[in-house]
């Protein structure tokens, strides 16, 4: 019995003693449990508050407020508009591709692409807006196409903000695809950029043009590595900011390049001018290599149809000019701002003829040329200039003057919206009266509609002109067409304040003229017969600011001559022209300033005319009313020698 007891004692003892164990496994895994949520719950919060702190946008992109976005709109719709006139139509491609279709086409600028996480397809973000339409081309056979986009693209490049560079940026492209004679679509591509810059009023620009068949014969004549081309071309391309030496420096001595090459290089990449380079350049020895004549050539022809077409004068040859992405095969080229130095390019473009086939493995072979805006370089620009003005879309604001009126607020709402008018109204059921004036001057709202318990019995509305404090009763099914007249009213009142003033009388103009010589050379722009070519430098000191009353926008100014000749009584060529905007520089000093434009005459008239009158004149763009154009009172008048320059002079 004993052992019966002293067996279950110890079986009770174990048992007791295995209960004990568990309990105190079962409250340490309890405590290893609630300290692993109290460090996990703290680090929630650390990472919240982290999160708090730093809420931001991504590297490289912004966001865009209303004045901002203003400018954007307006601008795009300028140059959608400018697309619509050449007859493009519009299409939209995905964000983001194909991996596999964006790797191989843009050289080294490859690495820039973004790639997205990898959840079942390898896609990319776009680079640009090309690619995807030669995609598209290729996916859906497409044979001819003249189109257009507007859309953003994605890029991880170095972040200069205010020269435009960013990492997430809208470009807007137009393209021409399919097979045309030579060169016609290329040259209104070119039109395209002039037109939309002239828009814009950026209308001191020049338009870089070459071709990638010049620079590879080049390369070709000068012995460069195959190896090297594109690695050479992208330094070449750093010739509109940096000395040759630098250049030269890095081809050298970064990129391991003959130094012998790079002199026979410098020799031609630094040479540049109108179609009078190009017509040299044909006859040279250079043209021996069949690649370079047929090179210069189509330049040659470009030039002819630019002449055409009314804007060859702001189209420049430039050897120097490579472009640096793979797909590009013929002409290629590019429009800076020259008053902008720090802005960089505001359109490029080119051939890219291999395109479409290199996409479908030679199963559709399309041709294309194309040009891409660059408009947040052009935003930049432009929000700095009319950041200050005031963008705000509404005309009016309905305003309710005591309770209860809601409904009564939205049926006069309802009414102007149907007419077309921009009108706003406070989000409140009971708004004060106060605040809704106060809101009115500050967004700067011209008018004030008031319903209220009296003008309701009455039948009647309030409109009251802000600015002026002034208020009239109307009917209120007449309140509509009298707000109308109102604001037409407003506008043409506006106009009349300034419409008779005389600007010239406002403005100290000094004008001189420096170096004067005259050329007797074909002018290609009018055929091959030779005529008389002016060359002219010239100083100007002139101060515009009395000019900016509140109804000037621009000053549009050109500098013209003025003479007469054997076969005309009466000439006149613009020599230059500038655009002051409001809110930027008034006066202005030029000393040994080159003209802008070709002081040709057809009829050999400048060699010794002693009577060459420079006048300076300015169209004042308004806010409202008529455009006055003046004449500054202050003439110059010079004479060209008596005796040609020599060919080489």
């Amino acid at each position: 019995m004993k052992s019966v007891f002293r067996l279950n004692r110890t079986v009770f003892s174990a048992c007791l003693k295995d209960a004990f164990y568990r309990r105190v496994q079962s409250t340490k895994q309890h405590i290893e449990d609630s300290s692993l949520k109290c460090v996990k719950h703290k680090a929630t919060l650390n990472n919240e508050e982290e999160r708090r702190a730093t809420l931001r946008t991504p590297s490289g992109m912004r966001d865009y407020g209303h004045p901002q976005t203003a400018v954007r709109e307006k601008v795009l719709q300028l140059i959608a508009d400018c697309f619509k006139r050449h007859g493009a139509q519009a299409i939209e491609t995905p964000v983001c591709e194909l991996k596999q279709i964006l790797t191989g086409t843009y050289g080294d600028d490859s690495k820039q692409i973004y790639d997205l996480t990898d959840q079942g397809e390898m896609l990319s973000l776009r680079y640009d807006l090309t690619v995807p339409f030669a995609r598209h081309l290729a996916q859906y056979k497409i044979g001819s196409m003249k189109r257009y986009q507007i859309g953003k693209v994605y890029r991880r490049d170095n972040i200069i903000m205010t020269r435009g560079r960013y990492r997430e940026f809208y470009q807007c492209d137009f393209d021409i695809a399919g097979v045309c004679d030579p060169l016609i679509p290329d040259a209104e591509c070119l039109r395209v950029i002039v037109e939309i810059l002239n828009s814009l009023d950026m209308k001191n620009f020049e338009i870089k043009v070459n071709n990638r068949k010049i620079i590879e014969a080049l390369f070709s004549i000068c012995e460069v590595p195959n190896e090297k081309f594109k690695t050479i071309c992208s330094s070449i391309d750093k010739l509109e900011k940096l000395s040759w030496e630098e250049v030269k420096r890095e081809m050298c001595e970064d990129k391991g390049l003959n130094e012998s090459i790079a002199d026979r290089l410098g020799q031609y990449v630094k040479l540049n001018g109108s179609l009078q380079m190009v017509e040299e350049l044909l006859s040279s020895d250079l043209s021996k290599n069949a690649k370079m004549r047929e090179g210069l050539e189509e330049v040659k022809l470009l030039f002819n149809y630019c002449r055409a077409m009314g804007i060859n004068n702001v189209i420049k040859f430039d050897m120097s000019l490579a472009r640096g992405l793979d797909y590009y095969t013929g002409v290629i080229f590019e429009a800076i701002l020259l008053d902008e130095h720090d802005v960089g390019s505001v359109a490029g473009g080119g051939r890219y003829d291999d395109l479409v086939a290199l996409l479908s493995n030679n199963k559709h072979i399309v041709p294309c040329v194309g040009v891409s805006i660059g408009v947040e370089r052009i935003f930049t620009l432009m929000e700095s200039k009319e950041g200050a003005m005031n963008f705000y879309p509404a005309k009016c604001f309905v305003a309710s003057m005591g309770k209860g009126l809601a409904e009564e607020r939205f049926k006069l709402l309802t009414e102007l919206w149907d007419a077309g008018i921009a009108a706003e109204h406070s989000l409140r059921t009971h708004p004060k009266p106060l605040n809704q004036y106060q809101y009115c001057e500050e967004k700067g709202i011209p008018f004030l509609i008031g319903i209220g318990g009296d003008e309701l019995s009455k039948g009647v509305v309030k409109i009251r002109n802000i600015k002026a404090r002034e208020e009239i009763d109307v009917k209120r099914e007449f309140f509509v067409d009298e707000l109308k007249k109102l604001l037409t009213s407003l506008t043409f009142i506006c106009s009349l304040s300034t419409a008779f003033k005389s600007y010239n009388d406002l403005v100290d103009v000094q004008i001189g003229s420096v170096k004067r010589m005259v050329k007797n050379v074909a002018d290609y722009s009018a055929g091959r017969e030779k005529n008389d070519l002016g060359f002219l430098t010239f100083n100007l000191d002139a101060d515009f600011t009395n000019v900016f009353d509140w109804n000037t926008k621009q000053l549009f100014l050109y500098l013209s001559a003025q003479y007469k000749t054997k076969n005309n009584v009466n000439n006149e060529v613009v020599l230059w022209d500038h655009i002051i905007r409001r809110g930027e520089e008034s006066r202005i000093s030029f000393k040994n300033r080159h003209t802008k434009y070709y002081f040709w005459d057809d009829g050999n008239g400048l060699k010794g005319n002693d009577n060459i009158t420079l006048t300076l004149s300015m169209n004042i763009i308004p806010n409202a009313g008529l455009l006055p154009i003046t004449t500054c009172r202050t003439i110059h008048t010079f004479s060209f020698p008596n005796e040609y320059m020599s060919k080489n002079a």
